[in-house]
């Protein structure tokens, strides 16, 4: 019988921000888009993490859109191209 491993306090950290990704930042980014992709008004299925999500960046709202598959897709391939785009659109939400 094989003994459980026990879990890095780092590992146990990651652990605790995905279980609030799935059960926070993921509704509340969709309720902020009223369920339809920033980019194309379709929609809206997957969250984009504008600047990846290592770390804390999994919850930081600021720099997650909610985007379509398709501007997904297009948005990870062209990441240099499609950020300043996507934090302008969060900007303005904010601003309004």
């Amino acid at each position: 019988m094989t003994q459980k491993r026990r879990l890095t306090p780092k590992r146990q950290r990651r652990q605790e921000q995905e279980r609030i990704y799935k059960e926070v930042t993921i509704p509340f980014v969709r309720d902020r888009a009223n369920g339809l992709c920033q980019e194309c008004t379709a929609q809206g299925c997957e969250c984009h993490h504008i600047y990846g999500r290592d770390g804390e960046r999994l919850n930081d709202t600021d720099h997650i859109i909610y985007l379509c598959w398709a501007c997904h897709q297009y948005a990870q391939a062209n990441l240099k191209e499609t950020r300043p785009k996507h934090l302008e659109i969060l900007r303005r939400e904010k601003d309004q």
